[in-house]
């Protein structure tokens, strides 16, 4: 099965990265490019690595954010995913599963919020 390999269209927020003393980094996003057409759902795949921006720990917890448009700019999946602060050393990998229902994909944002 071929992979569509979206990491071209991963936007950072870098603005709240800073603010929450993170960043993101390795990032990569694919989908599977040959689909079942009867499929109502696609998935797309986002990988990278959180890291804490200066030392080894994080000050707060983290909800990292994923969330794709279509070309119309309309939110099409979202995904969160939860860093607790006493449980994070340095850096940490994520591998997100995002399902979407239509394939034009515009953009992949990635940001932090405070959890």
């Amino acid at each position: 099965m071929a992979k569509l390999d979206l990491t071209s269209k991963i936007e950072r927020l870098e603005a709240f990265e800073e603010r929450l003393m993170v960043s993101f980094k390795s990032l990569s996003a694919f989908m599977d490019a040959d689909e079942d057409e009867d499929d109502d759902y696609i998935m797309v795949d986002v990988r990278g690595e959180i890291h804490a921006a200066t030392g080894t720990k994080i000050k707060n917890d983290i909800t990292l954010v994923i969330a794709i448009y279509d070309t119309s700019d309309r939110v099409i999946g979202t995904s969160e995913s939860t860093y607790y602060s006493e449980d994070f050393f340095g850096f940490d990998t994520f591998s997100e599963s995002v399902h979407i229902s239509v394939k034009n994909i515009a953009k992949i944002r990635i940001y932090p919020k405070k959890a």
